[in-house]
């Protein structure tokens, strides 16, 4: 297309200005701009160092960490109230605070951004997450600003209004997941006390009003204490500093509350608990939870070992070879400190009864083979275990998380991982396959049952026997509640 440049001419000067005061300048100087990207001196050390005295109102600890060369830093900030889970509706009120927190924060989180830094605030059943990481440069600036934004939030009822509705509407169509996840969501519900219940939650956002939310934070506020781990290119006095940000900022004086406990209901000894989830889809679901009563790395590694060893034959017979569903898994997991073992499975041809049945078919087949199985193929299948246990972290923020996850799992020796890859390393074959025929006994199973009924499959459900169809009738079923003070 033609063009041409030439200068304006008086006429168009002064057409373009009149009546005009042009208001230029340029941005002002971002203030979270490193200056200093020089790596710190020293050796990392092997695990992370308290900082802080005990009782204090945060607890502190700090690994300076250049080893991936790079001049960043990561600061993960746990706090804490006297107990924010004391009902469904403060568990409702931490969620909307998360989102109304977020929102006001968003013009802050623009010149981070353009810094080549970030955060975010995220609800716990505990009280609030910080997570800040970026150039350590600017991190204690970040911190302070951070946490001085926090502290003077005050709840905007029309953006409350917004977040609210956005909320609701998130939690309406959880129906619409799919039907494995919608499963596992209701087995969490069920083994932890302090899940946040879907049904429930909606109603009561409903009925919260602005001053609501106002006065509940107001609460949670007054009362934080919380626990900061600082990972980087950071010394102990960087460290130090940026938790005297947010101590300064965020917790108020006077004795710290307690952190609130973790706590998951156990599955009782020689019994199978059933719950029903009734999902609108065409497929049925069905997920078979087994659970550990021992805590120690010897108890994680056998249910470790035995996830792996079911893993891939489950896939073959179940998915390969019967072609019962496109999801199906058998695999580790863990409930806290508590280990367990999950086989889930989305079907189209067949109902969670007949999926239930094949199975226990495979189990009981399986538990033989374990027995009979080559010296040599046990051996292979360990060391892979105890490989990916110790496997190198490649990234610093990778790193980060494996700390943050000790520290949740009341760790403070920061080797979880080695002290169960030691325990995997002294497992055998013979003492795997007892183990198996002791936890996966089809004639005394202790597990849960997580089952849903396609419309495909409604003449199953007619006549199989009706398993719990809330998380209150399988809460009175389970066991104790066990519990782990952080």
């Amino acid at each position: 297309m033609p063009y041409a440049i030439r200068p304006l001419t008086d006429e168009e000067k002064a057409a373009f200005t009149a009546g005009t005061e042009l208001q230029m300048a340029l941005p002002p100087s971002n203030p979270y701009l490193p200056q200093d990207t020089s790596l710190v001196e020293g050796d990392t050390a092997p695990v992370p160092t308290r900082l802080s005295d005990d009782g204090a109102r945060l607890e502190l600890w700090h690994l300076q960490d250049a080893s991936f060369g790079v001049p960043r830093a990561l600061a993960q900030i746990e706090l804490w109230s006297a107990d924010p889970r004391a009902s469904t509706r403060d568990r409702v009120a931490v969620a909307l605070l998360d989102r109304l927190l977020d929102d006001a924060l968003q013009e802050f989180r623009y010149p981070l951004g353009q810094a080549g830094m970030d955060f975010s605030v995220s609800g716990t059943d505990r009280g609030l997450e910080l997570r800040a990481w970026g150039y350590d440069d600017g991190l204690t600036r970040m911190l302070r600003d951070l946490s001085a934004r926090i502290a003077a939030f005050e709840v905007d009822p029309a953006r409350f209004e917004i977040q609210r509705a956005r909320a609701v509407r998130e939690w309406q169509n959880v129906a619409q997941d799919w039907p494995i996840d919608q499963a596992r969501r209701a087995e969490y519900e069920a083994m932890y006390p302090y899940a946040f219940q879907r049904e429930e939650a909606i109603r009561i956002a409903k009925a919260m009003r602005p001053r609501d939310l106002a006065a509940f934070a107001d609460r949670l506020r007054d009362g934080l204490s919380a626990r900061m781990l600082v990972h980087g290119n950071v010394t102990a006095a960087q460290a130090q500093e940026m938790a005297a940000a947010v101590q300064e900022t965020l917790l108020a004086k006077g004795t710290p509350p307690a952190a609130p406990p973790v706590a998951v209901r156990t599955l009782p000894e020689g019994k199978q608990i059933v719950r029903d989830v009734a999902i609108d889809h065409t497929d049925s679901t069905l997920d078979v939870v087994y659970q550990g009563h021992g805590t120690d790395p010897v108890d994680h590694a056998k249910w470790m070992i035995l996830g792996q060893l079911l893993d891939t034959p489950f896939f073959t017979q179940l998915r390969t070879e019967q072609q019962l569903g496109y999801t199906v898994q058998a695999y580790y997991t863990r409930f806290d400190r508590l280990p367990g073992l999950r086989m889930s499975i989305q079907s189209g041809v067949a109902g969670p009864v007949t999926l239930l049945q094949r199975v226990d078919a495979f189990l009981d087949g399986e538990i033989p083979a374990i027995e009979q199985m080559a010296p040599e193929e046990y051996t292979t299948l360990r060391s892979g275990i105890v490989a990916r246990l110790r496997e190198k972290d490649t990234q610093l923020y990778r790193r980060s998380d494996r700390l943050i996850e000790s520290l949740d799992l009341g760790v403070p020796g920061f080797d979880w991982d080695e002290q169960v890859a030691q325990a995997v390393e002294g497992i055998d074959r013979d003492t795997i396959a007892a183990f198996a025929r002791e936890v996966l006994a089809p004639d005394g199973p202790t597990r849960l049952i997580v089952r849903s009924f396609g419309t495909n499959h409604a003449d199953e459900q007619q006549r199989a026997v009706r398993g719990c169809r809330d998380n209150a009738c399988v809460a009175s079923k389970l066991g104790q509640v066990w519990t782990r003070e952080l």
